[in-house]
């Protein structure tokens, strides 16, 4: 076998053989080989209490919908902790800046020097609008 392909398929079981070993409790787990970087994310919701994946935060505009910032946020960071970020993306790639946002309920609290902020109704849109 060819070096290259040794040391991939080396890797593979290492991976493998760590899938194997976790436990239900442990930190840093592996849920995917061909997507290392999936997360466990708790949603809060009884029919859905888990999704696998990488949260990411998107700004659009209210009116038209145009997507203004989208990035990912590694971690599983509280979404307070991820406005400022995503307002600052959004001003900075739209020249724009903010006077209003609406997100969802996971953002109460959370305050922008600047930016009044309101709430949707629902929640499960995770998503900074800028009024236009």
């Amino acid at each position: 076998m060819a070096e290259s392909g040794r040391a991939a398929l080396t890797e593979l079981i290492g991976c493998t053989k760590r899938i194997l070993a976790q436990k239900p409790k442990d930190r840093n787990k592996l849920y995917a080989l061909h997507a290392p970087e999936v997360e466990c994310l708790a949603t809060g919701k009884a029919r859905t209490p888990y999704e696998f994946g990488v949260k990411v935060s998107i700004a659009t505009t209210h009116k038209d919908r145009l997507v203004v910032g989208m990035r990912s946020m590694p971690g599983n960071p509280y979404d307070g902790h991820t406005l400022a970020e995503a307002l600052e993306q959004g001003e900075i790639l739209s020249d724009a800046k903010p006077e209003v946002a609406i997100v969802d309920r996971g953002y109460k609290g959370v305050t922008v020097d600047g930016v009044k902020i309101y709430h949707q109704a629902c929640a499960g849109v995770s998503h900074a609008d800028y009024a236009q």
